[in-house]
Protein backbone atom coordinates (compact mmCIF):
# COMPACT_ATOMS: atom_id res chain seq x y z
CA UNK A 1 0.00 0.00 0.00
CA UNK A 2 2.61 2.25 1.10
CA UNK A 3 4.12 1.94 -2.62
CA UNK A 4 1.29 2.63 -4.26
CA UNK A 5 0.99 5.77 -2.08
CA UNK A 6 4.53 6.91 -3.45
CA UNK A 7 3.77 6.51 -6.60
CA UNK A 8 0.61 8.28 -6.82
CA UNK A 9 2.50 10.97 -5.02
CA UNK A 10 5.10 11.09 -7.53
CA UNK A 11 2.51 11.11 -10.36
CA UNK A 12 0.84 13.88 -8.76
CA UNK A 13 3.67 16.08 -8.39
CA UNK A 14 5.12 15.25 -11.44
CA UNK A 15 1.40 16.39 -13.23
CA UNK A 16 1.75 19.86 -10.98
CA UNK A 17 4.64 20.22 -12.42
CA UNK A 18 4.11 19.65 -16.01
CA UNK A 19 1.08 21.94 -15.27
CA UNK A 20 3.47 24.61 -13.74
CA UNK A 21 5.53 24.43 -16.76
CA UNK A 22 2.86 24.23 -19.63
CA UNK A 23 0.13 26.63 -18.42
CA UNK A 24 2.69 30.18 -18.49
CA UNK A 25 3.62 28.25 -21.88
CA UNK A 26 0.10 28.09 -22.84
CA UNK A 27 -0.72 31.84 -21.80
CA UNK A 28 2.22 33.09 -23.78
CA UNK A 29 1.60 31.56 -26.82
CA UNK A 30 -2.22 32.83 -26.72
CA UNK A 31 -0.22 36.34 -26.32
CA UNK A 32 1.92 35.57 -28.97
CA UNK A 33 -1.32 35.30 -31.20
CA UNK A 34 -2.79 37.99 -30.34
CA UNK A 35 0.45 40.31 -31.13
CA UNK A 36 0.60 38.43 -34.76
CA UNK A 37 -3.25 39.44 -35.00
CA UNK A 38 -2.60 43.39 -34.31
CA UNK A 39 0.62 43.18 -36.45
CA UNK A 40 -1.13 42.07 -39.29
CA UNK A 41 -3.86 44.95 -39.31
CA UNK A 42 -0.91 47.40 -38.16
CA UNK A 43 0.41 49.37 -41.39
CA UNK A 44 4.06 48.75 -40.73
CA UNK A 45 5.11 51.77 -42.94
CA UNK A 46 8.33 51.77 -44.10
CA UNK A 47 9.21 49.09 -41.19
CA UNK A 48 9.19 45.18 -42.46
CA UNK A 49 8.41 43.03 -39.64
CA UNK A 50 9.91 40.37 -41.23
CA UNK A 51 13.41 42.20 -41.13
CA UNK A 52 15.50 42.59 -38.37
CA UNK A 53 12.86 42.40 -35.28
CA UNK A 54 14.77 43.89 -32.55
CA UNK A 55 13.51 41.85 -29.69
CA UNK A 56 13.86 43.24 -26.18
CA UNK A 57 13.10 40.65 -23.23
CA UNK A 58 12.97 43.60 -19.88
CA UNK A 59 12.43 43.11 -16.54
CA UNK A 60 12.19 45.81 -13.48
CA UNK A 61 15.16 48.21 -14.31
CA UNK A 62 13.56 51.10 -15.61
CA UNK A 63 16.93 53.25 -15.00
CA UNK A 64 18.80 51.10 -17.23
CA UNK A 65 16.26 50.70 -20.10
CA UNK A 66 15.73 54.65 -20.37
CA UNK A 67 19.15 55.21 -21.01
CA UNK A 68 19.06 52.60 -23.94
CA UNK A 69 15.40 53.85 -25.67
CA UNK A 70 17.49 57.42 -25.44
CA UNK A 71 19.96 55.66 -27.87
CA UNK A 72 17.90 53.02 -29.66
CA UNK A 73 16.04 56.13 -30.60
CA UNK A 74 19.10 57.77 -32.20
CA UNK A 75 20.28 54.80 -34.04
CA UNK A 76 20.46 55.11 -38.17
CA UNK A 77 17.54 53.11 -39.48
CA UNK A 78 15.40 52.32 -36.59
CA UNK A 79 12.34 53.57 -38.58
CA UNK A 80 12.87 50.45 -40.87
CA UNK A 81 12.65 48.29 -37.44
CA UNK A 82 9.91 46.53 -34.96
CA UNK A 83 10.70 46.68 -32.16
CA UNK A 84 8.85 43.84 -29.54
CA UNK A 85 9.22 44.47 -26.09
CA UNK A 86 8.67 41.42 -23.60
CA UNK A 87 8.21 42.55 -20.24
CA UNK A 88 9.35 40.13 -17.17
CA UNK A 89 7.07 41.11 -13.70
CA UNK A 90 4.93 44.19 -13.64
CA UNK A 91 6.98 47.29 -13.15
CA UNK A 92 5.25 50.40 -13.49
CA UNK A 93 8.21 52.49 -14.48
CA UNK A 94 9.15 50.08 -17.08
CA UNK A 95 5.96 49.66 -18.35
CA UNK A 96 5.30 53.58 -18.83
CA UNK A 97 8.80 54.07 -20.48
CA UNK A 98 7.30 51.54 -23.24
CA UNK A 99 4.05 53.40 -23.53
CA UNK A 100 5.79 56.47 -24.12
CA UNK A 101 8.35 54.68 -26.56
CA UNK A 102 5.59 53.32 -28.83
CA UNK A 103 3.91 56.84 -28.76
CA UNK A 104 7.10 58.22 -31.17
CA UNK A 105 7.80 54.62 -32.77
CA UNK A 106 4.17 53.06 -33.63
CA UNK A 107 6.52 49.96 -35.01
CA UNK A 108 6.43 48.48 -31.73
CA UNK A 109 4.73 45.66 -29.55
CA UNK A 110 4.38 45.33 -25.95
CA UNK A 111 3.51 42.25 -24.29
CA UNK A 112 3.89 40.85 -20.30
CA UNK A 113 5.69 37.66 -20.38
CA UNK A 114 4.54 34.28 -18.18
CA UNK A 115 6.57 33.56 -15.87
CA UNK A 116 7.68 29.58 -16.01
CA UNK A 117 6.11 27.95 -13.28
CA UNK A 118 5.13 31.36 -12.09
CA UNK A 119 8.15 31.79 -10.86
CA UNK A 120 7.83 29.76 -7.89
CA UNK A 121 11.94 28.51 -7.98
CA UNK A 122 12.25 31.75 -6.33
CA UNK A 123 10.99 30.63 -2.96
CA UNK A 124 13.56 27.90 -3.96
CA UNK A 125 16.52 29.60 -3.53
CA UNK A 126 18.02 27.20 -0.69
CA UNK A 127 18.14 24.78 -3.68
CA UNK A 128 20.95 26.62 -5.49
CA UNK A 129 18.18 27.78 -8.31
CA UNK A 130 19.44 30.82 -10.03
CA UNK A 131 17.28 33.69 -11.37
CA UNK A 132 18.85 33.05 -14.48
CA UNK A 133 15.81 30.98 -15.71
CA UNK A 134 13.91 34.06 -15.86
CA UNK A 135 15.80 35.89 -19.01
CA UNK A 136 16.39 32.49 -20.08
CA UNK A 137 12.33 32.13 -20.46
CA UNK A 138 11.84 35.35 -21.83
CA UNK A 139 14.74 35.11 -24.49
CA UNK A 140 13.82 31.86 -25.77
CA UNK A 141 9.70 32.95 -25.65
CA UNK A 142 10.73 36.14 -28.19
CA UNK A 143 12.60 33.70 -30.23
CA UNK A 144 9.77 31.69 -30.69
CA UNK A 145 7.31 34.49 -31.47
CA UNK A 146 9.45 35.84 -34.10
CA UNK A 147 10.85 32.76 -35.72
CA UNK A 148 7.56 30.40 -35.30
CA UNK A 149 4.65 32.98 -35.29
CA UNK A 150 5.42 35.97 -36.84
CA UNK A 151 7.72 34.32 -39.67
CA UNK A 152 11.17 36.63 -39.21
CA UNK A 153 13.73 36.45 -41.89
CA UNK A 154 16.43 37.37 -39.30
CA UNK A 155 16.06 39.17 -35.43
CA UNK A 156 18.51 41.28 -33.19
CA UNK A 157 18.21 39.90 -29.53
CA UNK A 158 19.11 43.40 -27.16
CA UNK A 159 18.59 43.08 -23.43
CA UNK A 160 17.38 46.33 -20.78
CA UNK A 161 20.89 47.21 -20.02
CA UNK A 162 23.05 47.15 -23.16
CA UNK A 163 23.10 50.72 -24.73
CA UNK A 164 23.25 50.80 -28.89
CA UNK A 165 25.87 52.28 -30.72
CA UNK A 166 24.84 54.83 -33.85
CA UNK A 167 25.12 52.21 -36.50
CA UNK A 168 23.92 49.60 -34.40
CA UNK A 169 21.47 48.82 -36.80
CA UNK A 170 23.33 49.26 -39.90
CA UNK A 171 25.60 47.28 -38.71
CA UNK A 172 23.55 44.43 -38.06
CA UNK A 173 22.08 45.03 -41.34
CA UNK A 174 25.29 44.75 -43.23
CA UNK A 175 26.51 41.39 -41.16
CA UNK A 176 23.53 39.77 -41.78
CA UNK A 177 23.29 40.36 -45.42
CA UNK A 178 27.04 39.78 -46.02
CA UNK A 179 27.52 37.22 -43.50
CA UNK A 180 24.56 35.18 -43.14
CA UNK A 181 21.88 35.56 -45.51
CA UNK A 182 23.88 35.82 -48.51
CA UNK A 183 24.05 33.57 -51.42
CA UNK A 184 27.78 32.27 -50.64
CA UNK A 185 27.44 33.12 -47.03
CA UNK A 186 29.85 30.96 -44.78
CA UNK A 187 28.42 27.63 -44.01
CA UNK A 188 30.63 27.90 -40.39
CA UNK A 189 28.41 31.03 -39.11
CA UNK A 190 25.84 30.61 -35.96
CA UNK A 191 25.53 34.25 -35.24
CA UNK A 192 26.27 37.75 -35.09
CA UNK A 193 27.22 39.37 -31.86
CA UNK A 194 27.57 43.59 -31.67
CA UNK A 195 29.27 43.66 -27.87
CA UNK A 196 33.38 43.26 -28.36
CA UNK A 197 35.72 43.71 -25.34
CA UNK A 198 37.56 41.21 -26.11
CA UNK A 199 41.90 41.16 -26.60
CA UNK A 200 41.22 41.51 -30.32
CA UNK A 201 39.03 44.79 -29.76
CA UNK A 202 40.51 48.14 -31.02
CA UNK A 203 38.54 51.31 -29.83
CA UNK A 204 37.07 54.45 -31.30
CA UNK A 205 40.06 56.63 -31.22
CA UNK A 206 41.81 54.01 -32.85
CA UNK A 207 39.20 53.66 -35.41
CA UNK A 208 39.25 57.37 -36.00
CA UNK A 209 42.78 57.04 -37.05
CA UNK A 210 41.34 53.91 -39.40
CA UNK A 211 38.45 54.20 -40.16
CA UNK A 212 38.74 51.12 -41.96
CA UNK A 213 38.65 49.09 -38.74
CA UNK A 214 34.48 49.88 -38.57
CA UNK A 215 34.72 47.13 -41.03
CA UNK A 216 36.93 44.35 -39.27
CA UNK A 217 35.54 41.39 -37.77
CA UNK A 218 36.48 38.12 -36.26
CA UNK A 219 35.11 34.58 -36.99
CA UNK A 220 35.24 33.34 -33.02
CA UNK A 221 33.21 32.60 -29.90
CA UNK A 222 29.92 34.04 -28.96
CA UNK A 223 29.05 36.65 -26.64
CA UNK A 224 25.11 37.32 -25.38
CA UNK A 225 25.16 41.23 -24.94
CA UNK A 226 23.85 42.33 -28.24
CA UNK A 227 23.03 39.05 -31.01
CA UNK A 228 21.43 38.18 -34.41
CA UNK A 229 20.13 34.89 -35.79
CA UNK A 230 18.45 34.33 -38.90
CA UNK A 231 15.73 31.85 -39.35
CA UNK A 232 17.91 29.02 -40.98
CA UNK A 233 20.23 28.61 -37.93
CA UNK A 234 17.18 28.67 -35.13
CA UNK A 235 16.05 25.17 -35.49
CA UNK A 236 19.58 24.44 -34.34
CA UNK A 237 19.80 27.60 -31.67
CA UNK A 238 16.64 26.08 -29.83
CA UNK A 239 18.16 23.15 -28.86
CA UNK A 240 19.50 24.57 -25.73
CA UNK A 241 16.15 25.10 -24.20
CA UNK A 242 15.81 21.86 -23.08
CA UNK A 243 15.24 23.28 -19.76
CA UNK A 244 15.14 26.65 -18.50
CA UNK A 245 17.67 26.19 -15.03
CA UNK A 246 20.89 26.06 -17.20
CA UNK A 247 22.47 29.26 -18.07
CA UNK A 248 21.38 29.78 -22.01
CA UNK A 249 24.45 31.75 -23.07
CA UNK A 250 26.50 29.50 -21.72
CA UNK A 251 24.50 26.50 -23.39
CA UNK A 252 24.87 28.45 -27.16
CA UNK A 253 28.38 28.93 -26.38
CA UNK A 254 29.17 25.08 -25.88
CA UNK A 255 26.39 24.53 -28.79
CA UNK A 256 29.39 26.82 -30.50
CA UNK A 257 31.88 24.57 -29.55
CA UNK A 258 30.22 21.64 -30.16
CA UNK A 259 29.33 21.58 -33.72
CA UNK A 260 32.52 23.70 -34.59
CA UNK A 261 30.17 26.74 -35.89
CA UNK A 262 31.22 30.68 -35.34
CA UNK A 263 30.18 33.58 -34.17
CA UNK A 264 31.04 37.26 -35.96
CA UNK A 265 32.47 39.94 -33.72
CA UNK A 266 33.33 43.62 -35.12
CA UNK A 267 36.54 45.08 -33.54
CA UNK A 268 34.45 48.59 -32.60
CA UNK A 269 31.81 47.54 -30.22
CA UNK A 270 28.84 48.26 -31.44
CA UNK A 271 27.12 48.40 -27.86
CA UNK A 272 27.82 48.84 -24.56
CA UNK A 273 26.89 46.95 -21.14
CA UNK A 274 25.72 49.13 -18.65
CA UNK A 275 24.01 46.42 -16.05
CA UNK A 276 26.42 46.20 -13.51
CA UNK A 277 24.12 45.28 -11.53
CA UNK A 278 22.83 41.84 -12.85
CA UNK A 279 22.43 38.46 -12.17
CA UNK A 280 25.82 37.17 -12.53
CA UNK A 281 27.66 39.75 -11.11
CA UNK A 282 28.18 42.68 -9.20
CA UNK A 283 30.62 45.59 -9.49
CA UNK A 284 32.70 46.12 -6.53
CA UNK A 285 33.55 49.58 -6.18
CA UNK A 286 37.31 48.42 -5.93
CA UNK A 287 37.40 46.59 -9.06
CA UNK A 288 37.18 50.25 -11.42
CA UNK A 289 38.52 47.28 -14.57
CA UNK A 290 34.84 46.14 -14.60
CA UNK A 291 32.98 49.07 -15.18
CA UNK A 292 31.39 49.04 -18.40
CA UNK A 293 30.32 52.54 -18.91
CA UNK A 294 34.19 52.57 -19.70
CA UNK A 295 34.37 50.33 -23.14
CA UNK A 296 35.00 52.40 -26.27
CA UNK A 297 31.74 52.52 -28.77
CA UNK A 298 30.49 54.47 -31.58
CA UNK A 299 28.94 57.76 -30.07
CA UNK A 300 27.66 60.99 -31.16
CA UNK A 301 31.02 62.98 -30.17
CA UNK A 302 32.66 61.61 -33.34
CA UNK A 303 32.43 61.84 -37.13
CA UNK A 304 33.36 58.50 -38.19
CA UNK A 305 30.21 57.03 -40.31
CA UNK A 306 29.31 53.54 -41.01
CA UNK A 307 28.88 52.56 -45.00
CA UNK A 308 26.64 49.35 -44.76
CA UNK A 309 27.53 49.39 -49.02
CA UNK A 310 30.97 48.79 -47.55
CA UNK A 311 32.14 44.69 -47.37
CA UNK A 312 33.10 43.89 -44.47
CA UNK A 313 36.71 42.23 -43.47
CA UNK A 314 36.53 38.65 -42.08
CA UNK A 315 39.31 36.87 -40.59
CA UNK A 316 38.79 33.66 -38.55
CA UNK A 317 40.38 33.95 -35.10
CA UNK A 318 40.39 30.88 -32.87
CA UNK A 319 37.95 30.98 -30.30
CA UNK A 320 40.26 29.12 -27.04
CA UNK A 321 42.69 32.76 -28.25
CA UNK A 322 39.99 35.03 -26.64
CA UNK A 323 39.76 36.42 -23.89
CA UNK A 324 38.30 39.44 -21.92
CA UNK A 325 39.75 42.55 -21.25
CA UNK A 326 40.36 43.79 -17.46
CA UNK A 327 39.46 40.30 -16.22
CA UNK A 328 35.95 40.68 -16.52
CA UNK A 329 33.42 38.17 -15.90
CA UNK A 330 31.51 36.21 -18.69
CA UNK A 331 28.00 36.61 -18.55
Amino acid sequence: MDVWLTAAVVAAAALALAALRLLPDTINRARHAALARRLAVTAPGVADPRQGIVLMPVCGRPDYLRQVLERLRACEGIERHWIVFSQDGRNAAVSDLIREWRKSHPASMHMMHARPYFALPNLLGGLGLRREYLISANVYSLLRLAFDRLGADWVIVLEDDLVPARDFLSFFRTAHEQLLSARNADDRMLAVCGWSNWNFSRSVADAEADPDLLYEVRLTRFNSWAWAIDKRRWPLAQTIWWTYFVAWDGAFQRLRERTGLLCATPLISRVRNIGMQGVNFREAPDRPGLRWRTQSMLGEATALRFDPQRRLRTEFLAPETVTFIDGAPVA
